[in-house]
């Protein structure tokens, strides 16, 4: 049979036509490939860019922990003193170590970079295991001198990897700063374990995230420390949408490389929907939802460049910490969201509003007429609060007071002015709570003088300058003297004597009551204690009632001087039973 072929002369005009649409073919796929490894390189660094953002939410959250506890009245008396209260560190610190959510290693850090105390998964740690800790702090505590009150960042710790927030002990009150003087840093840290890895993981999805290296077909990303020090490797397994997208539309290639657009543009909404969201968490209150202390500065400091005035006010609630004390933090933390409520009710759009931390709140306004309508704001508020918040069954009253100062970026910037309505708060409090009170210098000046006057007092204690008079209580009945009260006087050997009602307010606001109220216990006791059946009667500063060691303290020098309890009368002010009945009880 013979077979027939087809002339090659019929063929020629077909090759061009087949040579160019073999041409077109292999751009065509040439650059799809181009295109598919440019979507799963994009879809990588996406994926790396979650991955830090996700890292970067549990660093904040673990600096605005740190920020929250380490800015505490109580815990500057106690830890910046030239002795450290380790009981104190321990009893707030140490065995919620064992399963806070937050933090599993917390550290007190003295001004050398030591570590004076430190738990891990509340296990105190030994001396030898602290020597470790100098170490990891010095980069931390170097920012933290420079400015800031808190920093953060990552370090290897006992050989593992860590998440690490430091932060400056410092009081509220401005005054407590200066009479406990020691530098002391709190430090709080979080393992980066296969438990952190799984929660990182939960927020942003990633294909079989693990701690590394990475084996084939993973990436990689390698966390470093604030020298540049690799401290631990993330690997898991990255998307590859542009393959999916060609294996699953193979059809034709144009439908295959326009659902690779397609599935590009998802993927990149996607991203910067999950990225916009973990910004949105690391600048929000968990509890309340309004915007944290690292945002609503940023907004002030906006402000500020916007050349126009800024007025800022700090609220606090006055009787927050006694609600937290009798009914408990899930009762506060009930109390704080219905206050948060109220406060953005009241401005709607009138005002930037944040919570910075505990009970306190931040209100913004700028242009022209920025003190006026924050006036408004901020009275409206405290009228607010001296309402009743229903909670559960339970009707509370906690009262405000507010703080105001106002600024432009020609004379501050937004921590001065955060500063200038905090001392404008504390003066509110001090002239007597449920009040707004304006920034001025003279309120510096009043500060740097009640500071002065606490350093005279601390040194006249040591001293001796203080001595005690007694005032005879007289029995109606007989007409006898049935006993004494014990008067504090104060008689330096330089100057003139320092009157009760200038020196106690001081000693108050500044924690120096406390040691003032001891020696004037101790010393009464010991005078009186030998003149047989004479009662005496002793006043307790409201600041004292307030230290929980009081009771402990009263039957140690009951027990020092040998003075009948049965002979000893404590007298408290009225007001003080009649303003907080529970805890006086």
């Amino acid at each position: 049979m013979r077979s027939e072929r087809l002339p090659v002369g019929r063929l020629w005009p077909v090759l061009p036509a087949a040579t160019t649409l073999l041409a077109l073919l292999s751009v065509v796929v040439i650059n799809l490939a181009a295109i598919m490894a440019v979507v799963d390189e994009r879809a990588r660094l996406r994926e790396e860019a979650l991955l830090l953002a996700a890292v970067e939410l549990r660093l904040s959250g673990l600096e605005t922990l740190v920020d929250d506890n380490s800015h505490w009245d109580e815990a500057a008396s106690a830890l910046r003193g030239p002795t450290p209260d380790v009981r104190f560190f321990d009893r707030n610190w140490g065995p919620a170590s064992a399963d806070a959510a937050g933090y599993s290693g917390v550290f007190l850090v003295a001004a050398n970079g030591k570590a004076l105390r430190g738990f891990i998964r509340g296990r105190k740690l030994a001396d030898a295991e602290l020597a470790d800790m100098s170490s990891v702090v010095p980069a931390l505590r170097s920012r933290l001198e420079t400015g800031g009150r808190t920093m953060s960042g990552l370090v290897r710790f006992h050989d593992a990897p860590m998440l690490v927030a430091s932060g400056a002990l410092t009081p509220r009150k401005p005054d407590l700063l200066a009479a406990h003087a020691t530098p002391r840093w709190l430090v709080m840290s979080r393992r980066i374990d296969s438990r952190l890895v799984a929660e990182l993981n939960q927020s942003i999805g990633l294909s079989g995230l693990r701690l590394g290296p990475a084996g084939p077909a993973e990436a990689e990303l390698v966390l470093r420390s604030a020298a540049g020090d690799p401290v631990v490797t993330l690997a898991w397994t990255p998307a590859r949408p542009g393959l999916a997208a060609v294996r699953e539309q193979a059809a034709t290639v144009v439908a295959t490389l326009l659902l690779s657009l397609i599935v590009l543009g998802i993927v990149g909404r996607s991203s910067v929907d999950m990225a916009r969201r973990l910004t949105s968490a690391a600048l929000s209150d968990a509890l309340s939802g309004l915007p944290n202390r690292r945002s609503f500065r940023a907004q002030v400091g906006r402000d500020l460049l916007s050349n126009r005035p800024v007025c800022v006010a700090l609220l606090d609630l006055d009787g927050f910490k006694s609600v937290n004390d009798i009914y408990g933090h899930a009762v506060g933390d009930q109390l704080l969201l219905a206050a948060a409520r109220a406060l953005h009710d009241i401005v709607g759009d009138g005002a930037s509003v944040a919570r910075l931390g505990g009970d306190e709140f931040a209100m913004a306004t700028a242009g022209e007429d920025a003190a006026r309508r924050l006036e408004v704001l901020v009275e409206l508020f405290i009228e607010r609060t001296r309402q009743p918040f229903q909670i559960d069954e339970r009707t509370l009253v906690v009262g405000a007071s507010a703080g105001l100062a106002a600024g432009t970026i020609a004379e501050t910037d937004a921590g001065e002015l955060l500063r200038r309505a905090d001392v404008a708060l504390y003066a509110a409090k001090r002239e007597g709570k449920g009040r707004s009170r304006w920034y001025h210098g003279d309120l510096d000046r009043r500060q740097a003088e009640a500071h002065a006057l606490a350093e005279q007092l601390r040194a006249d204690l040591a001293a001796g300058a203080f001595h005690m008079v007694y005032q005879p209580i007289v029995s109606d009945a007989a007409g006898s003297i049935a006993g004494v009260e014990a008067l504090l006087r104060h008689a330096p050997r330089d100057g003139p004597p320092i009157p009760p009602d200038r020196f106690i307010p001081v000693a108050e606001e500044t924690g120096l009551i406390d040691r003032i109220g001891l020696f004037a216990l101790r010393r009464a006791c010991e005078e009186i204690r030998d003149l047989d059946g004479l009662h005496l009667a002793v006043n307790l500063s409201v600041a004292q009632l307030r230290n929980p060691d009081l009771p402990a303290r009263i039957e140690d020098v009951l027990v020092e001087t040998g003075f009948p309890a049965s002979r000893l009368e404590l007298e408290v002010t009225e007001t003080y039973l009649v303003s907080d009945p529970d805890r006086a009880r």
